[in-house]
């Protein structure tokens, strides 16, 4: 028995034995690390290649320079790079590791094919080697942005951005610093032999090895074996073996690039981004177009669009427009408060059935074209007083890939509006990326009501556009087309008039989204849209105006009033619902005096009628540019407009204000007040008044409809005041003035108590 166990125990140690050796081979496997490699000179091969997407696929790599740099065996390495880079993150870790590497061994890269990610890990090598053909740059960023959070009562975040990580308006700035982060390390890699500017590299292009070469991106012309005799010459190693660290065995053979290109990109599903890096996430990566389309389609605004029956503006989304009440919510509300509401229709029938009877048509990114028929009607309409509005957007959550700008051409272009394909961008001057621009109002628009108050617009990802009405707005110099590749000064929002109508056209539709409305002057310009749809008559309004008798002639102009001096006119006012009395009075060809129940205020004029300031209890104002009067005789169709700096003086205390006014004769017509019918010119104006009192705006924008005839002058007013401070809207009144009675020899008249308030158009 006691034979038996010592043949037992021995069986049991040699087991013990050949599983501790095969544990131990196991390990030097799985953690590469060759046999013997302690005793001998080593060049070591890393080889990356491939989309860097998991972590996995990054701590592999890490796994094998960590090694490389711990292991004195390993004199120097050689890195082949085959790879379109991945996720920013992971593409950092391994270049800062290399980087690491680097200060205690030689690193020399040679780049197959080394593509935004892919390059900036080759940038941290001493050297780099590329083949004549190789593919080196697209150094750039991609970012899937944050989505918009719909809050839930279930699931309770801390703060507006816990759940979503980054803010939609600052996400271009955060990718802007990672673009930053990579020509940092590519500028401090090539260490003064780039040939190319920063924002050169910016763009993305990929370089061909020969110009890689060239341009400084690359050194010189070179294989894995000129990779590795460099190497060893840094090194100062004569004797060495070459190790391919990523299987641990001895290299000696090329490595097959037969199809290596085509496969790079074959692990990538855009199910499987979503779900390992769900947005906002950022990629240092190339993807061939047909991916990257496939990608913008994916992670696009998820869009619901409404059906409304009612409504005096009309939003075709009949053609496959790819617009909704989302990318529309701003402007409507801003017509909402102006008493017009929007309709989102999908049929064409309902919106052939409802258009004359609506202000204004919105066509936004159509993705199937218009027939014959159907422009025809949209032509009809605009002739017979109707607005057409034009949005078109480049971006891929919007169009159709390779139509393009096409179908929204074949009904701009029966209007004299053609949309550029492409976008453009401009790396100089941007809103924290390339693609979100900046454009400057023409000095020659400064009379058109659009673009009245507004200077500086900002654009996401625009395209411009061909046509021969007024052009509204210009991009600066140094813009570039992405289908001209060539820098200009770009259109990209165009006014037109046909009959009685009006055509506008914007490049561009996400500057109406939130948050993208509040950059620039973006919020005034949509402001201004609104109040032209909402002081538009519709068609079929303009048709059922009463004819008048062919044996009355038709005034066609209104002449300059002649009041005499001492004219009273009593007014009523009726302010949200509540009345009260406004007396007017002209006490000399120099002056005229205004009572409110809340202020009197003595308006002064210059001797061509120009008005140059006003005064009450404790406060002057001075015009330094005189207002001037109507630009008389009235006819239809006349626009005039005017803007002037002002001082006011309130208790002793200077404060800088600015004025600026626009209006246009809309018609002639009979209008009955204090029991006469007067022939008057209906005028169509809006004033916008700033303030800056310690820093803080506070204005009014005064807009609506007036009535002037030459017997009297001022007779009837409509208007509705929007009041802000500092941009946010505070409230809204609804105004009517009315005349009541006028007596050409009034009373003395003495002043009561006041406080400053908003003038009338009285004056």
């Amino acid at each position: 028995m006691e034979g038996r166990g010592v043949g037992y125990k021995r069986v049991l140690a040699f087991v013990l034995a050949l599983v501790i050796v095969a544990s131990l081979l196991i390990a030097i496997y799985f953690t590469y690390i060759p046999i013997g490699i302690h005793e001998r000179c080593i060049i070591g091969l890393i080889r990356i290649e491939g989309a860097i997407l998991y972590d996995e696929d990054a701590y592999r790599y890490l796994r094998l320079i960590e090694y490389a740099a711990i292991n004195s065996s390993v004199k120097a390495v050689v890195v082949y790079i085959n790879s379109p880079g991945g996720y920013a993150d992971l593409i950092e870790s391994i270049y800062l590791n290399i980087l690491s590497l680097k200060e205690i061994k030689p690193v020399i890269c040679v780049a197959q094919l080394a593509l935004s990610g892919g390059y900036y890990i080759a940038a941290a090598a001493d050297y780099i080697y590329v083949y004549p053909t190789s593919y080196v740059g697209n150094i750039g960023v991609i970012g899937v942005g944050p989505s918009i959070l719909v809050p839930s009562e279930v699931i309770i975040e801390t703060g507006p951005y816990k759940a979503v990580g980054f803010s939609r308006l600052l996400f271009p700035y955060n990718i802007t610093e990672a673009l930053n982060n990579f020509l940092d390390a590519v500028e401090s890699g090539r260490n003064g032999k780039l040939k190319l500017k920063r924002d050169e590299l910016s763009r993305g292009l990929i370089y061909i090895g020969r110009e890689a070469v060239r341009l400084g991106l690359a050194d010189s012309f070179g294989s894995i074996r000129d990779a590795i005799r460099l190497a060893s010459e840094k090194a100062g190693v004569k004797e060495y073996e070459v190790i391919d660290l990523n299987t641990g065995i001895r290299y000696g053979e090329p490595l097959s690039l037969q199809g290596m290109y085509s496969n790079i990109w074959k692990n990538i599903s855009f199910t499987m981004l979503s779900e390992v890096r769900p947005p906002p996430a950022l990629y240092y990566v190339y993807l061939p177009p047909q991916l990257y389309v496939a990608l913008a389609s994916q992670y696009g605004t998820v869009r619901s669009n409404v059906t409304d029956s009612s409504g005096r503006v009309i939003v075709d989304l009949s053609h496959g427009n790819t617009a909704s009440w989302i990318d529309l919510d701003v402007l409507s509300g801003k017509l909402v408060e102006r008493g017009v509401s929007t309709a989102f229709i999908r049929s064409w029938k309902d919106i052939e059935g409802k258009i004359y009877n609506a202000s204004a048509l919105i066509v936004a990114t159509p993705t199937i074209g218009y027939n014959d028929r159907e422009v025809k009607v949209i032509k009809d309409y605009v002739e017979k007083g109707g607005i057409l509005l034009l949005f078109f957007d480049p971006s891929a959550e919007y169009v159709v890939i390779p139509d393009l700008a096409y179908p929204m051409n074949t009904l701009a272009s029966k209007f004299n509006v053609y949309f550029a394909g492409g976008y453009l961008y401009n790396q100089i001057e941007n809103f924290g990326f390339y693609r979100n621009i900046y454009a400057y109002i023409s000095g020659e628009t400064d009379s058109n009501p659009l673009v009245m108050n507004v200077t500086k617009i900002a654009l996401f990802t625009a395209t411009h556009i061909y046509s021969s009405g007024e052009i509204l707005a210009y991009t600066s110099n140094d813009t570039y087309s992405s289908m001209a590749e060539k820098p200009g000064r770009y259109a990209i929002a165009v006014y037109l008039r046909k009959g009685n109508g009006t055509i506008i056209a914007f490049g561009d539709l996400s500057f109406l989204q939130e948050p993208y409305c509040y950059i620039a002057d973006n919020l005034k310009l949509i402001e201004n849209l609104a109040f032209i749809i909402a002081n538009n008559t519709p068609p079929a309004r303009r048709i059922e105006k009463p004819i008048v008798q062919p044996e009355t002639p038709k005034v066609k102009e209104i002449g300059e009033p002649k009041i005499p001096v001492g004219t009273e006119k009593e007014y009523l006012c009726i302010e949200d619902g509540e009345e009260y009395k406004v007396l007017w009075v002209k006490v000399s060809e120099r002056e005229v005096l205004v009572i409110y129940p809340y202020a009197t205020i003595r308006y002064h004029y210059d001797k061509e009628g120009r008005l140059t300031g006003w005064t009450a209890d404790n406060a002057t104002c001075i015009y330094l540019e005189p207002i001037p009067k109507p630009p008389y005789p009235l006819v239809i169709g006349k626009e005039w407009s005017w803007a002037s700096k002002y001082s006011l003086s309130v208790y002793g205390i200077e404060h800088s204000g600015l004025v600026k006014g626009y209006f246009k004769v809309e018609d002639i017509e009979n209008i009955k007040v204090a029991g006469t019918e007067y022939t008057s010119a209906s005028i169509l104006f809006k004033i916008n008044d700033t303030i800056y009192i310690e820093g803080i705006s506070s204005s009014s924008v005064s807009e609506g409809f007036q009535w002037i005839c030459k017997e009297v002058g001022h007779i009837k007013e409509e208007s509705t005041i929007l009041y802000y401070i500092d941009n946010l809207l505070q409230t809204t009144i609804k105004r009517i003035l009315i005349l009541e009675e006028i007596r050409y020899e009034g009373k003395t008249l003495s002043s009561s108590k006041y406080d400053i308030g908003i003038a009338c158009m009285l004056v």
